[in-house]
């Protein structure tokens, strides 16, 4: 075998990876705040979606993101909490608007990871307004007062799983847990 059959492929396909290799990382690294900037441009819609409130304030507790919602006259009108748990695909996010009371007033899920026609139902309004009302005292459970995706139980859990730690989040914030 000649050089130029065997060494000669291997030394291109090698220059040509590492030229891929570092293309991909520069993209990265010129993009990175981009995306990081409409992430938390989404979670803020998110947040001002779920919960009606003039004002956000980001949450000073350790372990836990979201704002405090307050309205003009300074009182404060509900949480916001974000959080999330393994679908099936990926993570599924979940951003709960909770009234000072306690109760679910706002849900927004992202779930793009999830299968397509499917699990990405959860997003869905008549999937997340199933959890409107509840809270604490009358958690959401899936079978029991709220109905799961037809053939997204993954995804469902997710939702639920995540819905149930932002109102254990908000206990903990309330009843100076934290």
């Amino acid at each position: 075998m000649s050089f130029k059959k065997t060494v000669f492929p291997a030394i291109i396909l090698a220059v040509i990876c590492v030229v891929m290799g570092g293309a991909t990382a520069l993209t990265n690294h010129l993009t990175k705040d981009r995306i990081a900037a409409v992430e938390q441009e989404r979670y803020l819609a998110a947040a001002r979606e779920v919960l009606p409130a003039d004002a956000l304030i980001p949450l000073e507790e350790e372990g836990i993101e979201g704002f405090l919602g307050k309205n003009a006259a300074g009182e404060v009108v509900g949480y916001v909490i974000k959080r999330a748990a393994r679908g099936y695909g990926g993570d599924v996010s979940c951003v709960v608007g909770i009234s000072t009371e306690g109760v679910i007033v706002g849900l927004s899920v992202s779930a793009p990871d999830e299968t397509p026609g499917l699990g990405v139902n959860v997003q869905k309004k008549d999937f997340t307004d199933a959890f409107l009302g509840l809270g604490a005292g009358n958690a959401p459970t899936l079978g029991d007062n709220v109905d799961g995706v037809t053939s997204a139980t993954y995804s469902s859990r997710a939702v639920e799983s995540a819905v149930r730690a932002a109102l254990a989040d908000f206990e903990l914030l309330t009843k100076g847990g934290v």
